[in-house]
């Protein structure tokens, strides 16, 4: 590794504490203090620690990474081709995602219970965190 990535690296290490205290305290004293660790300051890095939280099977981690999970173009894309999901951009973006693919949640699960009956229950739960990448993914 460059030196440069070796001192983000003993970075990130020493915010573990401060992002962990964050990360009690809920989504917007977390991700405010993800803006704070150099090299997660990005809204591409930002987006997949949230993610990778908000995809979580347990809901105390859900419920930090879901909020303020934002969707990049490429999901918007998604969301458009595939769901009809009208796009949008702005402050007000993340909150229309949440609400329109929030709302087609329980559909995507009946999908995914009908074409694979044989999953178990907890398998069948579909959250935003899973729908973002998969939209992204999609239109690649």
């Amino acid at each position: 590794l460059a030196k440069k990535r070796l001192l983000y690296l003993v970075e990130w290490h020493a915010a573990v504490p401060a992002l962990t205290a964050a990360f009690h305290d809920g989504a917007e004293a977390f991700h405010g203090e993800l803006l704070k660790v150099r090299g997660l300051r990005g809204e591409l890095t930002r987006k997949e620690v949230l993610i990778l939280l908000a995809s979580s099977k347990f809901a105390s981690i859900r419920r930090v990474g879901e909020p303020l999970l934002p969707f990049g173009q490429g999901a918007k894309n998604g969301a458009f081709a595939f769901l009809g999901v009208k796009q949008k951009v702005g402050a007000a973006a993340s909150a229309h995602y949440h609400s329109k693919l929030t709302a087609k949640l329980p559909l995507m699960e009946a999908t995914i219970a009908r074409l694979f009956p044989s999953l178990p229950p907890a398998d069948l739960k579909v959250s935003l965190g899973d729908v973002e990448p998969c939209l992204c993914a999609a239109t690649v």
